[in-house]
């Protein structure tokens, strides 16, 4: 049989094999999320359907649930047109301290969640006295903040959630870097929406 690890040996970083003291949750060195202690593990509820654990995965952690606003992805996509593409900008401002207050080594700076806004507005300002190339340009900042924010925002929610349950996040939370950048900040509300169903996220509208 197996040894137990005594409580205060150090926990090993699975990215940059660092030691760190046993009650750390990040990584000094490389900011990683630490891997929980095999005794820890043990003492979390069954995920087998039927046991007693079962359920939305919220409901077995008692920890306080960060905020979110569930918005539906086709109302998203709605508004994102109607609005000529200032929504999901806009979006990103709005969300930042729901995003910030995620247990995550990713901050969301107001500048630069401000930025995407900013240059969407500096494109509309602009309008055509650019030209095609400057307008072309332009666009092609906004969109590259998008998904630059996109991928800030993915990793911030993995974060958060690798704290609670481990192997859920590691295969739900936004898995798809491809969709992250395609569809940028509404994958990122799908996402939102589905630990709102798994009651990991508190739901504030």
């Amino acid at each position: 049989m197996d040894q137990e690890r005594p409580s205060s040996a150090p926990v090993a970083c699975r990215s940059c094999g660092a030691d760190n003291p046993a009650d750390s949750t990040y990584c000094a060195y490389c900011g990683s999320l630490l891997p929980r202690p095999e005794k820890e593990e043990a003492q979390r509820p069954d995920d087998r359907e039927g046991s007693v654990g079962a359920g939305p995965i919220g409901r077995r952690f008692s920890a306080p649930k960060a905020g979110f606003k569930r918005i539906s992805v086709a109302w998203f996509l709605v508004l994102s047109v109607v609005t000529l593409g200032i929504y999901p900008s806009l979006w990103v401002f709005l969300r930042r301290r729901d995003f910030n207050s995620l247990s995550s080594t990713e901050k969301l700076s107001d500048v630069v969640a401000v930025l995407p806004l900013g240059v969407t507005l500096l494109a509309f300002a602009t309008g055509s006295s650019l030209g095609e190339n400057g307008q072309g340009g332009i666009n092609l900042v906004c969109l590259g903040l998008w998904i630059w924010i996109a991928f800030k925002m993915r990793t911030m929610l993995r974060d958060h959630v690798a704290g609670i349950a481990p192997d859920y996040a590691a295969t739900n939370v936004a898995p798809s870097p491809l969709w992250t950048v395609l569809f940028t900040s509404a994958y990122i509300q799908h996402q939102i929406n589905r630990l709102i169903d798994a009651d990991i996220l508190r739901r504030t509208n």
